[in-house]
């Protein structure tokens, strides 16, 4: 019977079974020195934590340049989930909840971590690197901003915003503490005396 051609030889192998696995018995103490170590658990270990590092790093970026595109969103006229406006009878009457006024606030409603990691897929973020005015864009198109009344945010677990100046005077002045009053009159009375 004739002699048959066998399979090919393997190809040669690389000394290291995985190129980031290192063997600590082939290395002397001043090679293995040389390699990046993480807690001596190894070089895939210090990539890790690397990546995780600039993901955590952009992400609190992301996160930054979100709280201050909040500042830059226009105040609406009205509420945005229950239409409340200045010229609503409770808010006129001050009844209730509306005892300082409808308070109207932009407020932060999106949820950012999910907003951070949705954008960062369609964009490609790892590879790209992040343009400031995709991400406002990003903001605005899934709606991560709203103006909210106080009732609607304490529904929703926000702090309310504080009441406008001229009504803590007037409660103050309801109250009894015009301790502000007294000041200013003090120091007018200081500044007349040293004028004399």
């Amino acid at each position: 019977m004739p002699q048959l051609p066998g399979p090919p030889p393997p190809p040669p192998q690389a000394e290291l079974t995985w190129p980031l696995m290192v063997h600590e018995k082939r290395l002397n103490r001043a090679e293995a020195a040389e390699l990046p170590e993480a807690s001596g658990f190894g070089a895939l270990a210090a990539l890790t934590g690397k990546a995780w590092l600039q993901v955590a790093r952009r992400r609190i970026d992301l996160t930054r340049m979100a709280l201050d595109h909040r500042g830059d969103q226009p105040l609406a006229p009205v509420c945005g989930q229950c239409n409340v406006d200045l010229n609503d009878p409770f808010v006129k009457e001050r009844v209730g909840v509306w005892h300082g006024g409808a308070r109207l606030k932009v407020y932060q409603v999106g949820d950012i971590r999910q907003l951070a990691a949705s954008f960062e897929l369609q964009y490609d973020i790892p590879n790209v690197p992040v343009k400031s005015a995709n991400w406002m864009q990003w903001l605005e198109r899934h709606d991560a901003y709203c103006t909210l009344c106080v009732r609607c945010a304490l529904e929703k677990g926000f702090d309310p915003p504080p009441e406008e100046p001229k009504i803590q005077e007037a409660k103050a002045l309801r109250d009894g503490d015009n301790s502000d009053a007294e000041e200013e009159d003090d120091q007018a009375n200081q500044d007349d005396e040293k004028a004399d």
